[in-house]
This record gives structure tokens, sequence and C-alpha cells, in this order.
């Protein structure tokens, strides 16, 4: 059985969908990790700049998370 056009759109933008949240929660980590736990920041001397990175990377999956939302009205329930 195949998928029906419509449904495969719905199934491309899900799995696009669930791709960007698992990033988010990736650098969400990473950030936490740098805040809470002084042995995982021993590598990375210049901390501030390492989660301003995090923070700058999270706001591009957010951007594609808005993208998904407002170009092809995608409601992540669906």
């Amino acid at each position: 059985m195949t998928k029906s056009k419509k449904g495969l759109e719905a199934q491309i933008l899900q799995a696009l969908y669930c791709k960007y949240l698992g990033e988010m929660e990736m650098y969400r980590a990473n950030i936490d990790i740098y805040l809470n736990t002084p042995a995982g920041i021993g590598e990375h001397p210049d901390v501030l700049g390492a989660i301003d990175e995090m923070v700058e990377k999270m706001a591009g999956v957010r951007d594609k998370i808005d993208t998904l939302r407002s170009e092809w009205d995608f409601d992540e329930d669906e």
C-alpha cells in the first residue's frame, strides 16, 4: 500500500519537526551541562562563547520550526 501524496507530505513534515525538536533538546542539554557540570566545561575555556553558540543554533532551529508552521500550516498534532 502506498501513502497518498497528502499523507506523504504530512509524514515528511512530521519527520522534520521531530528532527528539529531533537536538535533543540541536544542544544538544551549541552547548555545545561555547561551551566551545571563543572567537569563538562574543562575543555572549553570560553564557556560564554560556547553557550552563545548553542543559543544561536537553537534560534536557527526555532526559525525552521516557525517556517514549517507558517509556510505549510503545519500543526505538530497532525
